[in-house]
């Protein structure tokens, strides 16, 4: 990770500032103790109930959305990890939904919906992290954060509202100050409410990294994905010739920076210094069928650097057949004419690896004729249409090679 020394050195002073009052030590030898949990938890107030209807109308919709991805191994799985996570007794209440979502994000209702995108299950690389992500979400979940920044943002609307109010009752009495003070308080609320929601996450990310400590998984991982994050958006900025994230948390994020759960998740990872598993290898094969699909996705972001990045990432253990396979999607998409070289290459190593997929044969045919090798691309390309004759693309391939 290129940026673990440097973050760590950037926020060894920051750090021991903005977090210690929140991070608690707990040596190796000592458990963390995990909140009391409530069985079948119901809404208590009229706020608790009409936010859980709310939420339970809106899974009703969301669960017939095109955007959520059909794949109930995957959801298993996912599912699984949960568990394995906060345990089975608290992770009953949940209902997982694979959200076909290039970014990397999750996240938690309070009515036990957890929604987790395809984005996320391509950018983590084993199970521990996807399950300190897992952890975090269900933190929210437990400590009904959802219904607390819900009361805490309509109290600073309805404050605000009211100042309004008293603000223009006292200009039109010739208190000429009365606008500037209300746009000072208004400033205040609305700072108060973003801290809150900050805090919130950072408590989740604690709560989240204990989860670690006392599941099989290493607590370490939890830095690991906001680490190679960072990395994920340096590429992007350099491409995009923009400026990287910036390195702190601002007045007006409800998140703290990448750079700060960073540091204080190492840190924690530290000062726990548990022994657990990361499982690279049941993750991968758990999610192999699922990346060409995902991975197309991202490609439709246009960002070959960010990708290329994130398929070295995955690759780290070693080029399979199936990643040899995806490095010629990529490149065949950019499609520069040496682009078109590389790509043929890759899906030439697929094939010998022992990829049999009838895509390979698809990529590397059209790879070939675009780079004028025509013959050698329509012979491949013969090739694929006997594999998949039933593909959806046939009578456009078959028209392509002037095939009857």
């Amino acid at each position: 990770m290129r940026y673990r020394g440097p973050i760590l050195k950037l926020f060894g002073l920051i750090g021991s500032l903005s977090s210690a009052c929140f991070i608690p030590a707990y040596a190796s030898e000592v458990r963390p103790t995990l909140p009391l949990f409530e069985h079948a938890y119901e809404p208590h107030d009229l706020d608790e109930r009409g936010l859980w209807q709310k939420w339970d109308e809106y899974e009703k919709e969301f669960a017939r959305s095109p955007a959520v991805y059909h794949a109930p191994d995957l959801v298993n799985y996912v599912k699984g990890v949960l568990c394995e996570t906060v345990g089975f007794d608290r992770c009953g209440a949940t209902r997982i939904y694979i959200v076909r979502d290039t970014n990397f994000n999750a996240s938690m209702a309070p009515n036990g919906i957890m929604s987790v995108n395809t984005g996320l299950l391509l950018r983590v690389k084993n199970e521990a992290e996807l399950a300190s992500v897992l952890g975090h979400e269900f933190a929210h979940f437990e400590q009904r954060h959802s219904l607390n920044s819900f009361k805490k943002r309509r109290r600073g609307s309805d404050l605000v509202s009211w100042m309004t109010i008293v603000a223009g009752a006292a200009a039109a009495a010739g208190g000429s100050g009365a606008y500037q003070h209300h746009r000072d308080y208004r400033t205040s609320i609305y700072g108060e409410v973003y801290l809150y929601e900050r805090d919130q996450e950072r408590e989740s990310d604690i709560l989240s990294a204990q989860y670690l400590v006392i599941s099989p998984y290493s607590s370490g991982a939890g830095a690991h994905v906001w680490l190679r994050l960072l990395d994920e958006d340096a590429e992007q900025a350099r491409e995009r010739k923009r400026s990287r994230r910036r390195q702190w948390t601002g007045w007006a994020d409800s998140h703290p920076s990448s750079f700060e759960r960073a540091d204080y998740l190492s840190r924690l990872a530290e000062e726990a210094n548990d022994e657990g598993v990361y499982k690279a290898s049941e993750y991968m094969e758990a999610i192999r069928s699922y990346m060409p699909e995902f991975f197309d996705d991202q490609l439709q972001r246009n960002d070959f650097s960010a990708t290329k990045f994130l398929l070295e990432q995955i690759a780290q253990d070693g080029w399979t057949p199936d990643l040899l396979f995806l490095q010629g999607e990529l490149y065949r998409k950019r499609g520069n004419p040496r682009d078109l070289v590389t790509a043929a290459t890759a899906y030439l190593n697929a094939i010998e690896a022992g990829y049999e997929n009838p895509n390979a044969w698809r990529g590397l045919g059209l790879s070939q004729m675009r780079s004028g090798a025509q013959a050698e691309g329509k012979q491949t390309l013969k090739t694929y249409i006997r594999m998949a004759p039933d593909a959806p693309d046939a009578s456009m391939i078959t028209l392509l090679i002037g095939e009857e």
